[in-house]
């Protein structure tokens, strides 16, 4: 349990607050992990484990395979919480070439 926990707070402290620079070449993000240890953090890329049988994994892949649900869970239904749905207040603007914006793929690791 604590190294799921572990992981999951990596996942936490791994999301983008805000850019680190207004070059829109440079992909790198300002996180709560670079307030704890002065960097981002990463993680090995893993392969996910979501799809395997729980009976045929062991100790190690099931914490694994629970942090993976986790982030799944995390991304899809947290990250769209947070965003602005202002199209039902206001005319919605569109973005700008050289604009921040957060990209989310099914196939993204944990802590990118």
């Amino acid at each position: 349990m604590t190294t799921f926990l572990a992981q999951v707070e990596a996942c936490l402290n791994s999301r983008p607050l805000l850019a680190l620079s207004d070059d829109p070449d440079d992909i790198s993000a300002l996180t709560p992990g670079h307030f704890l240890v002065g960097a981002s953090l990463l993680a090995v890329p893993e392969p996910s484990l979501t799809e395997n049988a729980k009976n045929t994994l062991s100790r190690w892949q099931l914490v694994q395979k629970v942090r993976d649900h986790f982030w799944q869970r995390w991304s899809r239904e947290y990250i769209h919480e947070m965003t602005p749905k202002p199209k039902w207040l206001k005319n919605e603007a569109v973005p700008d070439v050289g604009a921040l914006c957060l990209v989310r793929s099914e196939i993204t690791p944990p802590n990118r």
